[in-house]
């Protein structure tokens, strides 16, 4: 089985080459053999012979012969950019692995790439939430789609790509988008593979909630309602747990709350309302 190199590496030795000497390796990989993907604004190509790609955009093919003229933005750097040719001609890093809608000649299928979220820890799930709330703190917007996520069945990561940037970003709302984005709605899954992604979800960020602990996001972002009422309507859980499971995730987000207003002697009762929900985790979702 072979890797699907989407984009992204470190070879330090192509992106100090003499810029020239880029230049004209980027004449050289834009084929069609060496195209990784195409979307409504650019092109990306493989860099041959070096762990990198570049990202082309269609109204501008030319752009990158202009050379280094421009600082890669925050944005740029959160989608995975590590050199700026001319104004929009991005470099990244290579990304091995594969998306939900993987290439047909790594000869792997989407069920496969199902079976490798499967093994996949509860920490990537972290990571992958990090990732996107990170982006959108720098305004950058992550399109929940299954192809923008790269999973790696070797280093049991995900990693998120391709965001949009946005000037005035509305709430992230990432538990519920992670069920488009991680396929839990996909009809090949079974319900023991959506209630197994369900839980490591949950589960990924409710210890952010105990004393002392610093919550990943902002505790209006957690957004638990709607990802309860998502799990509910996938046919997961009953309406009656789902309500269960929504009234005391509100509690102890208003716990989180009051401990930040500086209310003190509630850590019992933080700790207890983890511990009840982790039951109905355990209950509910395995």
């Amino acid at each position: 089985m072979q890797l699907d190199s989407v984009s992204f590496g470190n070879n330090k030795d192509f992106i100090h080459l003499p810029v020239n000497d880029i230049i004209e390796r980027v004449d050289q990989s834009i084929k069609p053999e060496n195209l990784l993907g195409k979307g409504g604004e650019a092109s990306v190509y493989r860099i041959n012979d070096t762990d990198y790609c570049i990202r082309i955009p269609l109204e501008a093919p030319d752009d990158y012969k202009k050379g280094f003229i421009s600082e890669l933005t925050a944005f740029e750097q959160v989608n995975h950019g590590v050199a700026k040719l001319g104004e929009n001609t991005i470099i990244m890093k290579r990304l091995d692995g594969y998306s939900m809608f993987p290439r047909k000649e790594t000869g792997v299928t989407r069920a496969m790439v199902h079976s490798m979220i499967d093994d996949m820890p509860v920490s990537a799930y972290r990571k992958v939430i990090k990732q996107i709330y990170d982006a959108y703190n720098q305004g950058a917007y992550f399109d929940s789609s299954g192809a923008n996520v790269i999973v790696n069945p070797v280093k049991k990561t995900m990693t998120v790509i391709d965001f949009t940037a946005c000037e005035d970003c509305a709430s992230p709302r990432i538990l519920k988008s992670l069920f488009t984005t991680l396929g839990m709605n996909d009809g090949i899954l079974t319900q023991a593979q959506q209630k197994d992604r369900a839980n490591k979800i949950l589960s990924s960020v409710i210890d952010d909630f105990l004393p002392g602990h610093k919550p990943l996001m902002r505790v209006a972002d957690y957004s638990f309602s709607e990802f309860i009422y998502a799990v509910k309507n996938q046919g997961l859980i009953s309406k009656a747990y789902s309500d269960v499971f929504i009234k005391f995730l509100n509690e102890l987000k208003e716990l989180k709350y009051m401990t930040m207003r500086g209310v003190r002697n509630i850590e019992p009762q933080m700790e207890f309302k983890v511990k009840q929900i982790k039951s109905l985790i355990k209950q509910l979702l395995t």
